[in-house]
């Protein structure tokens, strides 16, 4: 018996329970910064899913491989559309083996990059989930955000004492959004920021001249990348973006 499995049992208590919906949060894809808790409770589930895109693959089977047995995972595979309701339409469809597992009295999770409450895929397969079994309970093990560990690799913290942080998704912003930011806070963060490269930019030349950028691009993963510009930096839907109001008086 391993060591993991041994503290499991202090870790978990009782779960896994059949009829329980897990949301496990399987960090930014490194499998060091995957949460004992979460690598105790993967061992005992008895299914396990992750979500993908259409387009590529998620990074939570990378993180999680040593935890799962062979033929306990299934994907649940999105094209996330930009209608809400399209969205919700899609997860009811897609959910549906897991209800059928959890009817069946077995032990269910679902793995999400990073933390399942940011922005996560989990709550649109949660909410199908409890929708189709409105008895389904939802527990969540919390995951290390991309943004937490890019700001480790950096050394230098997203905010300190009443500093303000803004944290947006750069895949879903509206016009407006990163201005609204920019004057609201003291750090900006903006995930999933491929798409926003060139606005990103342009608001470098305006409204944030002055803000020191920090670039991360697939965090913890095979091919990462920091800079402090966004010179040449990739249009990767993996990557984000660090904005930093200057201190007073200059930094």
């Amino acid at each position: 018996m391993s060591s993991l499995d041994q503290l499991a049992g202090r870790l978990l208590g009782d779960h896994p329970r059949p009829g329980v919906l897990y949301g496990i949060g399987a960090g930014p894809g490194d499998p060091g910064l995957l949460t004992l808790r979460a690598a105790a409770l993967l061992r005992r589930l008895d299914l396990g899913a992750v979500p993908r895109s259409v387009r590529r693959g998620g990074v939570a089977v990378q993180a999680i491989a040593a935890h799962t047995a062979p033929g306990s995972l299934v994907e649940l595979v999105s094209d996330m559309p930009a209608d809400p309701g399209a969205v919700e339409r899609g997860w009811r469809g897609r959910v549906a083996p897991l209800v059928a597992a959890l009817d069946e009295g077995r032990r269910v999770g679902m793995v999400t990059d990073g933390d399942p409450s940011l922005y996560s895929t989990f709550a649109h397969a949660a909410a199908a989930i409890v929708e189709a079994r409105p008895a389904t309970e939802v527990a969540v093990v919390p995951g290390v955000p991309s943004m937490c560990a890019a700001a480790a690799v950096e050394g230098r913290p997203l905010a300190v004492g009443a500093d303000r942080v803004a944290v947006l998704p750069a895949s879903r912003l509206e016009t407006g959004d990163l201005e609204a930011a920019l004057a609201a806070a003291d750090t900006v963060v903006l995930l999933k920021a491929g798409a926003a490269m060139r606005r990103l930019r342009a608001l470098l030349e305006g409204p944030a001249r002055g803000w020191s950028v920090r670039y991360a691009r697939r965090v913890g993963l095979e091919g990462e990348e920091h800079a402090d510009t966004l010179d040449g930096a990739s249009a990767d839907y993996m990557a984000l973006v660090i904005l930093r109001r200057p201190a007073a008086g200059g930094e």
